[in-house]
């Protein structure tokens, strides 16, 4: 019996192994690949062929550029919605929220929501192919989807709520 160690201790694959018993009980020996083919270990390693990823691709100056927008973006939104939802949280500890104080802070949310897949994005872009699997991108598609119609929808409604205070600002509101 020979043992064979490869850059760390590798299986003995000619000593039997509980995987290798057949039905009558018996063992049957298994070799290695390399000693199979009558090879050295070294020879087999270099038979099996290397798929890499890197070096990327030459990247065009554009890919670059929007891969450093989308960065800065995601890093000045992400501070300044937190901030934000931080600050009003504050400000407003003691006294109660109105109209407005609840669309900035839900329009707050859904901006950081909407900034989620930025990352992906950064990714995606230098890389030039999605890494990320089917369920991720599906979840990137609706939180970048959902996040612009329900932004629009925040302000729209803001802004119909501030008609409302302006052209009639004697009646009562809910």
């Amino acid at each position: 019996m020979t043992s064979n160690t490869y850059l760390m201790e590798a299986p003995h694959y000619d000593e039997p192994s509980i995987s290798s018993m057949t039905n009558s009980g018996s063992l049957d020996v298994v070799q290695s690949p390399w000693e199979e083919k009558n090879i050295s270990i070294e020879e087999f390693v270099s038979t099996i062929p290397v798929m890499t990823m890197f070096p990327l691709p030459s990247y065009d100056s554009r890919v670059i550029l929007y891969a450093l927008l989308y960065a800065i973006l995601f890093l000045i939104g992400v501070c300044g919605n937190v901030s934000v939802i931080t600050l009003i949280r504050h400000v407003h500890s003691t006294i109660p929220y109105d109209n407005t104080m609840i669309y900035i802070l839900f329009l707050c949310c859904v901006d950081l929501a909407s900034m989620l897949p930025l990352p992906m994005t950064i990714v995606d872009q230098i890389l030039g192919f999605w890494m990320f699997g089917t369920p991720l991108c599906k979840i990137y598609r609706i939180l970048e989807h959902v996040g612009r119609a329900l932004s629009t929808f925040v302000l729209a409604s803001m802004a119909f709520d501030r008609f409302l205070r302006v052209c009639y600002p004697h009646k009562k509101t809910r």
